[in-house]
């Protein structure tokens, strides 16, 4: 999308990649969908907002789209998403680079039950 290029035109692919991995990374042992539930055959696009020490603003997590599920697993899966994404922004797991903050204060993340299985 066009919001998310202007976003992230400050950052290089290869920059954009790393932080999306660190921000994945720093989440999975949070991220909980029990394989078989409804939410776990949900894919979402979550935006969100950090300040500069890499910690999430806490009203700026919200749901941009979703594939897959009814509105219950869709509910569900946003719910386990968010509190991933406390946790790990709780414990101060989301080491980001400084000097690139314009690049990822607003990040849109997909979380993908099946991606994460295979890894």
């Amino acid at each position: 999308s066009a919001l998310k290029q202007d976003l992230l035109s400050s950052l290089t692919p290869q920059q954009e990649g790393e932080i999306r991995n660190t921000v994945q990374n720093a989440m999975r042992p949070y991220w909980r969908v029990l394989p078989g539930s409804l939410a776990s055959n949900v894919v979402l696009i979550v935006r969100l907002e950090f300040d500069e020490s890499g910690t999430v603003k806490d009203e700026s997590i919200n749901l941009i789209s979703s594939e897959g599920g009814n509105e219950k697993a869709v509910r569900t899966a946003f719910r386990v998403a968010k509190t991933a994404i406390k946790r790990a922004s709780l414990q101060g797991a989301f080491k980001l680079p400084a000097e690139t903050f314009d690049g990822w204060k607003v990040l849109e993340l997909e979380f993908d039950p099946e991606k994460m299985r295979k890894r």
